[in-house]
């Protein structure tokens, strides 16, 4: 399934809640299509991670632990959003409810019901992005245990892995951080409010500015663990005096 661009959701947002968001009926066919985002293929940063992972894999590098302390705070900070995802839905819900109510004295069914839908599709935004970010996350963890590993390997070989050792404890601090940002985020939740059109359309403005400033803090971590994670896996194939042109260079404008 193609992902969900976020510029192309928010910019819908934006045009709805600055023009006619209410007043013209709620015409939001650019965002939804029957409550529905429609997906649009943008540069993603999974792309990178890929060419990250074909690298490393030709050096032929064996997966064991790069360390237990590193995969069990993941691991916990993973499990403390799995435990928290029953009280999540509840909030939402509760939400939901809350602007059913507020909305009630609307005459405008279809504008009622467009409302509940943009509502909903902020959350399923949030959702969405960050349960991507966290498989991108993911394979940069799996790609990093394979690189200790091999780095393990080289030293005692007798290599000089003075380069890597420092590179791949920054990397693992990177993964944490960005670890945290997606677990934050996934936490948070988007509530339309408002009785009446305009107030609704001003805070559909609003919480869609917020979202996507939300989002590109994750992003923004996220990007910075991969940069690191990178620069590893160069600094390994030139101990092993591999050509490390295979490795993409890590770009700052680069998008999920």
């Amino acid at each position: 399934m193609k992902r969900i661009s976020i510029g192309l959701f928010l910019s819908a947002i934006f045009l709805l809640a600055s023009s006619s968001l209410f007043a013209q009926g709620l015409t939001s066919t650019s965002a939804t299509n029957g409550g529905k985002l429609r997906a649009s293929p943008p540069i993603r940063i999974g792309d990178r991670i890929e060419k990250i992972s074909s690298t490393a894999a030709n050096l032929r590098i064996k997966q064991t632990p790069i360390g237990q302390d590193f995969k069990l705070t993941q691991d916990r900070m993973k499990k403390e959003l799995t435990d928290k995802k029953a009280s999540i839905e509840a909030k939402l819900r509760l939400q939901a409810e809350k602007l059913h109510k507020q909305i009630a004295n609307i005459k405008d069914e279809t504008k009622k019901q467009r409302a509940e839908r943009i509502n909903t599709n902020f959350n399923t935004l949030n959702t969405k992005e960050t349960t991507h970010m966290q498989k991108d996350l993911d394979r940069l963890s799996q790609i990093l245990e394979k690189i200790g590993s091999k780095s393990a390997e080289l030293s005692t070989q007798g290599k000089d892995i003075t380069t890597v050792t420092p590179l791949i404890s920054t990397a693992k601090d990177k993964i944490i951080a960005a670890q945290q940002a997606i677990v934050t985020q996934s936490q948070k939740t988007y509530a339309l409010t408002g009785t009446d059109e305009a107030t609704l359309k001003t805070n559909a403005n609003t919480i869609a500015k917020q979202l996507k400033a939300d989002l590109k803090i994750v992003r923004d971590s996220l990007v910075k663990a991969r940069d690191t994670v990178s620069q590893v896996a160069k600094a390994l194939a030139q101990v092993q005096g591999i050509n490390p042109t295979g490795i993409p260079t890590p770009t700052p404008e680069a998008r999920l």
